[in-house]
């Protein structure tokens, strides 16, 4: 998957809030959180289930996972785009813009 861009706002310093970011992850048609993963503990060796923070998104396109859109940990308030083909640009500027945000690509 290749950095395809990301979500902030205009303003300085750009304050996108994870809250209602969470919540358009859960209502929007072509979002989807991103699901827990079961591996191994590697100081126990035994399984252990490993949850993606909640600002954490799959794209989904026609039933195929097309790229990422996750918070970025940073405190930058923003949202990275992660995508595997250019179609995922249009999902990304639709969130941004029901975030009151704008998309920048690279």
């Amino acid at each position: 998957m290749d950095y395809l861009g990301r979500i902030t706002t205009q303003n300085e310093p750009p304050s996108v809030d994870l809250q209602r970011w969470t919540e358009l992850i859960a209502r929007h048609p072509s979002l989807a959180p991103a699901r827990t993963v079961t591996g191994v503990n590697p100081f126990t060796k035994k399984p252990q289930d490993y949850r993606p923070h909640p600002g954490v998104a799959c794209v989904i396109l026609e039933g195929t996972e097309v790229g990422m859109m996750m918070w970025a940990e940073d405190g930058s308030s923003q949202i990275a785009v992660w995508a595997t083909s250019s179609v995922v640009e249009k999902v990304a500027t639709e969130v941004a813009a029901e975030l009151g945000c704008v998309f920048e690509r690279g």
